[in-house]
């Protein structure tokens, strides 16, 4: 939602109370405006994409190159904090389109390597969320041999719950 800050419009997420029926609910949280900092959003204050666990985790990205793809954040709106340049591949940017599983225990994301430039390859990585900040190291997706997205793509991957029915 773009709002007016310091005179220029930014994005941010605005969480409200729908547990009654009002015309003018509450305000839960809004960010990250003045919230909390995110790298480039100050020059760039764009949200493209802002996954959430359903709960009270959001995974924002920032915008630092090819039109989408920056450094990963988790809020978590509970405690009002912010884990800044989360990064689970090797600490690098850049990420894009981060999304939860419907029962919060996976994570989906796309990666460029930022140090390898444009011969950087997007990939999709599929990991348990429990398990970033730990150090451990990452698959990416194998994808068929010749499927390749471009650069700018923004493949917005999604996770569906288990079906339980044939």
């Amino acid at each position: 939602m773009p709002i007016p800050e310091g005179g220029i419009q930014v994005e941010v997420v605005r969480v409200i109370d729908i547990s009654r029926c009002v015309n003018n609910p509450s305000r839960v949280d809004e960010f990250p405006s003045t919230r909390f900092e995110m790298g480039t959003y100050e020059s760039n204050p764009d949200l493209l994409h802002v996954g959430y666990d359903g709960r009270v985790l959001f995974a924002l990205t920032t915008i630092v190159r090819n039109e989408g793809f920056g450094d990963l954040y988790l809020y978590n709106m509970d405690v009002f904090q912010v884990q800044n340049r989360v990064n689970p591949i090797g600490g690098r940017c850049c990420y894009r389109d981060p999304e939860f599983s419907p029962d919060g225990s996976y994570f989906v994301f796309a990666f460029q390597d930022i140090a390898l430039g444009s011969q950087s390859q997007l990939e999709l990585y599929y990991v348990p969320f429990g398990t970033i900040g730990t150090g451990l190291s990452y698959t990416p997706i194998p994808l068929p041999e010749g499927f390749v997205f471009d650069q700018r793509e923004s493949p917005q991957p999604v996770l569906r719950p288990v079906s339980t029915t044939p």
